[in-house]
């Protein structure tokens, strides 16, 4: 998806990012959960495919862009998609999915969400 295209379905969100010139892969980067993780210190559930079918890291750009409100995401992508059955935020910018969706399709699925909570703090505010 090209700047473009993510500027025109985000504007609430692109409003407040300080470049708006930015790339999906600059925003939110998710990838299928792999065994390739090697070094048992960080081998924790989260990266354990027989647990969750993706891992998913937000960039900061877009917590600061949601706020406090960011932490509501992973519940809101479970609740708003039929697809998307867990959403388990290890840390609060890096989550583990369970979904059928791919890779892009669940970035998009973020932003959706953080698109809609930017949009309803600016109507509360209006």
């Amino acid at each position: 998806m090209t700047t473009e295209q993510l500027y025109a379905r985000y504007p609430g969100l692109f409003a407040r990012l300080d470049d708006p010139d930015i790339l999906l892969r600059h925003l939110v980067v998710v990838d299928e959960n792999e065994k390739d993780v090697t070094d048992d210190d960080i081998m924790d559930e989260l990266y354990d495919p027989d647990t969750y079918s993706h891992v998913a890291y937000v960039y900061p750009v877009v917590a600061r862009a949601v706020g406090e409100a960011f932490e509501t995401i992973p519940s809101r992508l479970v609740e708003q998609h039929d697809a998307i059955s867990e959403c388990f935020a290890s840390e609060p910018d890096q989550w583990g999915l369970v979904t059928t969706l791919d890779e892009e399709a669940i970035a998009l699925a973020i932003l959706d969400e953080a698109e809609r909570i930017i949009g309803d703090a600016g109507e509360k505010d209006a």
